[in-house]
């Protein structure tokens, strides 16, 4: 039985919801329906810090959904194993951290850029480590060989375009000024169609 895509995309906002609730649960051991901290609305986030003592650490609980805007960004950093800071170091690379002291390997950590929403306002948010891996759905190493093959394949279908001749200057500018730009197959697939 085949299902709408409404209904199916029904279904996959439900199944983030139930996924979000479970991350959260289990990572910061608090956000149950139980909890104590009362939750916030977004806008609000600001004036709580404001009236937080100075250089403590503040935990606030919002319930809001997310978005991935940038699908171009790195997810990830180099960082010392040890205290995550970081560093100027290659993957496997051993190095000694300047903040820990500690003879270590540089290592990626997750990081992934999101806005995070309610019917209040919208606030951009950086998410790292193994929260950033749940979300996703996948870790590090597979964003990093993920990421380096589409910038590869971006990289053959622009110098492909830039070294077409003049005389397909029509077919490159209309191919070229497509959002999203199309697949090095598809392209060359429309040239082969004007010619």
């Amino acid at each position: 039985m085949h299902t709408s895509q409404p209904v199916q995309k029904l279904m996959r906002v439900a199944q983030n919801d139930v996924l979000l609730e479970e991350i959260i649960g289990s990572s910061f051991g608090l956000a149950s329906s139980s909890s104590t901290d009362p939750i916030i609305k977004i806008s609000e986030i600001a004036e709580r810090l404001i009236i937080a003592p100075a250089m403590t650490k503040s935990t606030l609980l919002v319930k809001g959904k997310f978005r991935m805007v940038d699908f171009h960004q790195s997810f990830h950093y180099m960082s010392c194993e040890n205290c995550n800071k970081a560093i100027g170091y290659e993957r496997g690379e051993n190095f000694i951290c300047y903040s820990c002291k500690n003879m270590t390997i540089a290592q990626p950590r997750c990081l992934v850029c999101l806005d995070v929403y309610d019917d209040s306002t919208l606030t951009p948010v950086a998410i790292f480590g193994s929260l950033a891996k749940q979300i996703l759905g996948c870790i590090t190493i597979n964003l990093i060989e993920h990421r380096g093959k589409a910038v590869h394949e971006q990289s053959k279908r622009d110098q492909f375009l830039i070294k077409l001749r003049l005389e397909f200057e029509a077919t490159r500018s209309n191919l070229i000024n497509r959002d999203p730009v199309p697949s090095l197959d598809v392209c060359f697939g429309e040239l082969l169609h004007e010619e």
